[in-house]
């Protein structure tokens, strides 16, 4: 009754603090961007022709009413209160409505901080993962530092460091430690288990695949079959979550050089049903108590960690495991993991051999990296594309204009910065963007922003960074006027 009744007022919530504008309302504000766009075009651009062709004109329609909508015209704040009994919802659900409100209402600062509160009081895995994502990468300063504050405060009430928090926090999706759980409809039974794509497999008594729970017999327990497809459905979505959160989490640890103890990589990702999973699809490395780079492993089916020879390795109990990456292997190894994992059929959870650095003078190292290729392309698609790989906007001139987008590794206390030109607040479709440049900073200290020289980044972070960088690139496919 308490997660009835938590989710319950939490969706009463969001629900009356986003109501969206009228559908007239909508559609008038749209026609009205539309015509000022028509006149801007003839008074700068005369011509018998029509200005904006039919296509464009849907296109344009269609985007200023999506802009529109997402304008609340209510608001909650007044009620915040209300959330403190909504701690009980579930933690997926909480995770998942939270997500959405940071991604479509990022300027209602006032609500994200009481949502972050809630998290921090429900204290599920799957609030805390939110929380956790939110203090590293969020545009606002203000809402990283409020959510740094909470983490900090839970982590102190259970006597951990924010990362054994991160490692303990991470949802399991429902499954047990074999990875398997039990969906139960009183007179029958299905079994969930995870397959080598990290998809959810549903299957009956008799081990037969089933795409989607069938229909409940008149004598089955209507409230079980309830309670066991709201199971399943939190599992998928949760299941999708942790997978998607733990791509950046992971990949991150690697461009920091972030080393577990053996015990603890063993209790934390290897015992753990999704990231021990997603553990065989990465290359790990042997480190010794001097941080110098031993052997390479990846675990096998059966966890145990074996070579590019299927040779089982021994790990040391005092050392320490990281993620491995090509820039800190020889041309040899990159060679035989590349083959195995080709012979093994296994897809990278995401790429850690053959990303290069830049090439440079390193007699004369520069601060900045320009973009190869110089094409442009709509402001539209060069921001989606960074944002998508986890950039965030940065400061913007007197004329709206936005000169870089931003990611911070911190982790590895470096921030990742993109230089861009053609991109405006206002957002507009008009125009070409141009993708300049890929620079580094971080902070000395006195606590103040430098930046650093190309040399000076971490390689991994450095190949990582770059590796976005030529992928943003590619984008912009027009040549440059």
């Amino acid at each position: 009754s308490q997660s009835q009744l938590g989710s319950f007022i939490l969706r009463a919530f969001l629900a009356h603090d986003t109501r969206p504008p009228s559908e007239s309302a909508v559609f008038a504000y749209a026609e009205e961007h539309l015509r000022q766009i028509i006149a801007s075009r003839q008074r700068y651009q005369p011509t018998t022709r029509p200005v904006v062709s039919d296509q464009e004109r849907e296109t344009l329609l269609t985007e200023y009413m999506r802009k529109k909508r997402r304008r609340c015209v209510g608001s909650a704040i007044g009620a915040k209160g209300i959330l403190a009994l909504a701690a009980r919802a579930p933690g997926q659900e909480l995770a998942s409505r939270t997500r959405t409100f940071l991604r479509d209402h990022h300027t209602r600062l006032g609500q994200i901080e009481a949502l972050l509160e809630l998290l921090a009081h429900s204290e599920a895995p799957a609030a805390l993962q939110v929380l956790l994502a939110v203090s590293h990468h969020f545009r606002k300063t203000r809402i990283q530092d409020r959510a740094g504050e909470l983490i900090e405060a839970i982590a102190l009430r259970h006597d951990w460091t924010e990362q054994q928090l991160a490692d303990r926090s991470v949802p399991t999706a429902g499954f047990d430690d074999n990875g398997e759980q039990t969906l139960d409809y009183g007179e029958r039974v299905f079994h969930v288990s995870l397959d080598g794509a990290l998809q959810a497999v549903l299957k009956n008594a008799e081990v037969k695949v089933l795409k989607a729970l069938p229909v409940a017999r008149a004598a089955e327990d209507a409230e079980l079959v309830k309670a066991a497809k709201a199971q399943f459905s939190n599992c998928k979505a949760e299941l999708k979550q942790v997978i998607d959160q733990q791509r950046a989490e992971l990949r991150e640890a690697m461009c920091a050089g972030r080393v577990w103890t053996v015990g603890e990589w063993q209790e934390l990702i290897m015992a753990h049903p999704i990231l021990g999973r997603l553990a065989q699809q990465l290359i790990w490395q042997e480190v010794d108590a001097s941080g110098a780079g031993r052997r390479h492993f990846r675990p096998g089916v059966d966890r145990l960690p074996i070579d590019t020879e299927d040779d089982v390795v021994e790990l040391d109990k005092d050392a320490l495991v990281r993620l491995a990456h090509g820039t800190m292997m020889s041309a040899a190894d990159a060679e035989a993991w590349t083959a195995h994992l080709w012979d093994y059929k296994v897809t990278p959870f995401f790429p850690q051999i053959n990303r290069p650095t830049p090439p440079f003078d390193a007699a004369n190292p520069p601060f900045a990296i320009d973009n190869p290729l110089r094409g442009t392309t709509a402001p539209g698609i060069l921001s989606s594309a960074l944002e998508k790989l986890g950039y965030i906007r940065g400061g913007c001139d007197d004329g709206g204009c936005i000169y870089d987008f931003t990611k911070d590794f911190r982790k590895a206390g470096v921030v990742v910065s993109v230089n861009v030109e053609g991109i405006f607040v206002r957002g507009g479709f008009d125009g070409e963007a141009e993708l300049i440049s890929l620079s580094f900073a971080c902070a000395n200290a006195n606590g103040d922003i430098v930046r650093l020289r190309i040399d000076q980044v971490p390689s991994v972070l450095l190949a990582e960074a770059y590796a976005d960088f030529l992928a943003v690139a590619a984008v912009c496919g027009r040549p440059r006027a």
